[in-house]
């Protein structure tokens, strides 16, 4: 496999059904970054600040803004054409980045096809199908949380931080 098979995300890798936490952490990174250079962009350029990013279609699916009616200011159907714009923007964005990253074995298994999707729901099925929800993620978990509890430290404030982390993580894996 090529390098361009591999990144086809515009620098984000193309996730292979394996060690879905790591990737999601690389593709959350991808997006804030994403949308930082957007905005810093809009920023530059003198443009309104949009108020949905594609970060926020990871977790919810915004309300899309309302179109502007006859019966307002100029200056109002500008802002709203704005919000509108931004709000197409950060959903159409992310369906693009899911449809280049995930692999064809995951999407044929969608119940429609991303474009038609929302974002948060394409990341839902990927979580159900590869988060380590079951017994072996929470293995893989408390081995790790024994090995903090085992490495020598020099800063307690570090070793409760991971411990805490670790505390988290198994936490939130056994609530599912």
């Amino acid at each position: 496999m090529s390098a361009t098979d591999t990144k086809t995300g515009g620098g984000l890798e193309k996730f292979n059904g394996k060690s879905y936490t790591m990737w999601k952490d690389k593709l959350l990174t991808h997006i804030n970054s994403l949308d930082h250079e957007y905005q810093t962009k809009l920023l530059e350029k003198r443009e309104p600040e949009a108020k949905v990013l594609m970060a926020d279609f990871l977790r919810s699916n915004p309300e899309k803004p309302a179109s502007p009616t006859t019966e307002i200011s100029e200056q109002k159907v500008l802002e709203m054409r704005w919000d509108v714009a931004h709000w197409k923007r950060g959903r159409g964005d992310l369906q693009n980045l899911l449809n280049r990253v995930l692999p064809n074995f995951f999407m044929s298994t969608l119940p429609d096809v991303v474009s038609s999707m929302d974002p948060c729901e394409v990341i839902l099925l990927l979580e159900k199908d590869f988060d380590q929800g079951d017994a072996a993620g929470l293995i893989e978990l408390t081995r790790s949380l024994t090995k903090l509890t085992r490495t020598p430290w020099r800063d307690l404030r570090t070793l409760f931080a991971q411990l805490k982390k670790a505390r988290n993580e198994i936490n939130r894996k056994t609530r599912k």
